[in-house]
């Protein structure tokens, strides 16, 4: 059977998709995790062998949805006869993260990286090319904090997460794009780079909004203008803690 051809990003969607099907297939109805390597491993050889991309991965997304079905039919029919079955928990699960992450621009990494991690780049990016520039001029017109020291740092943290300048990736994400440039791929260590990526931005993020709430609650004489602006940024790096599920990804104290 022929499927339609997709686009580069569909195909990065649909890949995202399959490997968040698995892990949910794996962890909700205790199969084992070697699932989705065997997947990982489909997809290199139909790589490295020349396959349509686009048939692969359809047959493949079709074939892990009807594994989810099997196994929601079966909670089902143990279930009292009167009672429906549920909408896809793991569709309206995936759906309700990406779309909580729409908002973000997205950065160009690699065509198998992910959305999330592209679009954690894009409002870090926002960060470092629109709201540390209204920081420095904020913090011009004052001297009395001693927490403005630690802005320095935080820019610098900021260019290696999601500076992209002459290079193809930031500096932080350099191991991940060879990861995935090389044949054949070890998925262990993408996934490595991968969470390590998002743990030093969860980290940035944690640290920035704490120290800004600081000077906020800490500095007299901030204008109301200036609280307002400080206020805007402290807003938006909380929504993006939460919109990409990283409140609890914090430095242990």
């Amino acid at each position: 059977m022929a499927f339609k051809k997709l686009s580069a990003q569909e195909i990065s969607e649909v890949i995202a998709k399959i490997r968040s099907k698995y892990d949910f297939y794996c962890k909700t109805f205790y199969k084992p995790s070697r699932l989705k390597q065997e997947f990982e491993n489909r997809y290199r050889d139909a790589l490295k062998q020349g396959f349509d991309v686009s048939n692969f991965l359809l047959a493949e997304i079709s074939v892990i949805e009807e594994l989810v079905k099997k196994e929601e039919d079966k909670i089902a029919q143990s279930k009292p006869v009167q009672e429906k079955p549920k909408e896809d928990f793991a569709d309206r699960i995936i759906l309700e993260n990406l779309k909580k992450i729409e908002k973000y621009p997205t950065v160009h990494i690699h065509k198998d990286s992910s959305e999330e991690i592209r679009r954690l780049v894009g409002g870090l990016k926002k960060i470092y090319d629109i709201h540390i520039p209204e920081l420095h001029s904020l913090f011009r017109k004052l001297d009395s904090n001693p927490n403005f020291k630690y802005m320095e740092v935080y820019e610098s943290r900021l260019r290696i997460l999601a500076d992209v300048g002459k290079g193809l990736v930031p500096a932080q994400l350099t191991r991940f794009y060879a990861y995935l440039n090389k044949f054949p791929r070890d998925y262990r260590a993408i996934d490595w780079e991968e969470k390590q990526y998002i743990l030093e931005s969860s980290f940035l993020l944690h640290d920035l909004h704490n120290t800004l709430m600081n000077i906020l609650e800490e500095t007299p004489g901030l204008s109301p203008d200036l609280k307002d602006n400080l206020k805007n940024i402290i807003d938006y790096i909380n929504s993006m803690i939460e919109d990409f599920r990283l409140k609890d990804l914090k430095r242990k104290m």
